[in-house]
């Protein structure tokens, strides 16, 4: 039995509905969720600024508490130099996130397009050839598609789960090691 919801994407840890304009289909007996073969999975810019954001938070820390006591300027210079630092890392941050935002997988037409800024980056049909997989790199899980010989890891500002459920919607069968 399966349950079509139109109020947006439900996230299945706490069933709550994200403001995303992506149709799914619940199947209940697997407790899986299956996007329609013709959506799109767009990059999530509050996985990026976590990512980025925190990165640059810890790395500041880390390079500016030492240099405190080290360099010998007057503590005018030395606020200055660390509120120079911030807003640079401000500006990284913020060009990260909205490259994020601008990150899309699509389906048209049988076949999976990548785009990053409105630029298609990598494109191929959707057939029997092309399979996905879900590998372990020490802790970190990725998401590996195969198209014959060639593989394409797709962004990390993807959601993996979201772009599975398009490959499933869309046929692709996952590889079993």
């Amino acid at each position: 039995m399966s349950v079509e919801r139109d109020h947006g994407e439900y996230d299945t840890t706490d069933a709550k509905p994200l403001k995303r304009s992506i149709r799914l289909v619940l199947c209940m007996p697997q407790h899986l969720c299956y996007l329609r073969a013709d959506q799109i999975v767009r990059g999530s810019a509050a996985r990026a600024l976590r990512a980025v954001g925190g990165s640059l938070a810890i790395f500041t820390i880390l390079i500016w508490v030492p240099a405190w006591f080290i360099i010998k300027d007057p503590t005018r210079i030395k606020i200055l130099a660390l509120l120079t630092w911030s807003a640079c890392a401000g500006v990284f941050a913020a060009f990260m996130t909205l490259a994020a935002a601008l990150t899309v997988a699509q389906v048209r037409g049988g076949t999976l397009s990548f785009f990053f800024c409105g630029l298609p980056m990598r494109s191929f049909p959707l057939d029997a050839d092309t399979t996905f997989e879900l590998r372990k790199i020490r802790r970190l899980r990725v998401l590996v598609i195969h198209r014959g010989r060639s593989r394409y890891f797709p962004n990390r500002a993807l959601n993996r789960r979201e772009l599975i459920g398009l490959l499933r919607a869309n046929g692709v069968a996952r590889q079993r090691r």
